[in-house]
């Protein structure tokens, strides 16, 4: 808002002026819709300012060359002051969570956030943090279904097992279908010792994906536990069949299937 009321003051001030005018109309046109004038749900983004910079960057040049004509440590003063705002900002840009943490700093209500930096926390690794980012998310919008499948496998992934089970039956009992919160579903049924379930889901998957990986391990895993080899050893073959050569599970997946071979003669 401090921007457009600066560009609307300059605009009244040089409104004779043909080449003010292009460059703060360039700048004013695009900031307009996205000022939160009339709020919205999503948040302030620094892609807001690609178009409007275009128009501010000459109006900044032709504004300092009139003000600061002759006075060169006014120059001076300006490009420290910028250069230091671009510095801060770009610092945002690492691959650290800096950028989330700052956005939630300014919008600390927005669960949204939360689940974005939840999600980026357990991509690293870091599971204890993704846990407390999906917590808060959860307290903002309880209500938020992918955010609970999301907070769901995370707890898959910590071995909270029956806590996982109840985070995702209960975004599956609202509807929702993606083939991959069927999937974790069998397993976390899988983990609380409930095999025969867990492979329902498993099948209910490959009945209209044949090629899904996560659910061929699951079978797999399903009738080892069951002790038919043969059968287990039929899926991880499937596994190895449909996965790339990079897939971070092949190797299990290998040393599984020479185990069920091996057992079942």
């Amino acid at each position: 808002m401090i921007i457009l009321t600066a560009l609307i003051v300059v605009l009244w001030v040089k409104r004779h002026n043909r080449e003010v005018i292009f460059w703060a109309g360039w700048a004013v046109i695009p900031l307009v819709p996205v000022l939160q004038i009339i709020p919205m749900v999503t948040i302030m983004n620094d892609r807001y300012l690609y178009l409007p910079i275009i128009g501010l960057a000459p109006l900044t040049v032709i504004i300092i060359g009139r003000v600061a004509r002759n006075k060169i440590w006014l120059v001076i003063s300006l490009l420290l002051l910028m250069s230091y705002q671009t510095y801060t900002r770009a610092k945002l840009w690492t691959a650290g969570p800096d950028l989330w943490l700052d956005a939630i700093s300014h919008y600390p209500d927005n669960g949204s956030l939360y689940s974005s930096l939840g999600s980026f926390y357990q991509k690293l690794g870091q599971l204890d943090d993704s846990y407390k980012a999906y917590q808060k998310a959860l307290d903002l919008l309880p209500d938020d279904l992918d955010i609970r499948r999301q907070y769901g496998v995370l707890l898959l992934q910590m071995g909270k097992h029956k806590e996982a089970l109840i985070e995702l039956q209960r975004v599956y009992d609202a509807g929702v279908r993606y083939e991959l919160l069927i999937s974790n579903l069998g397993y976390a049924y899988m983990d609380v010792g409930d095999t025969l379930t867990g492979m329902k889901y498993h099948k209910a998957v490959l009945s209209s994906n044949p090629r899904h990986a996560n659910s061929i391990y699951g079978m797999a895993m399903g009738f080892e536990k069951l002790g038919d080899m043969n059968r287990a050893a039929v899926f991880w073959q499937q596994f190895l069949d449909v996965t790339p050569s990079d897939n971070p599970w092949r190797d299990e997946a290998k040393k599984r299937l020479e185990m069920a071979i091996m057992k079942r003669r």
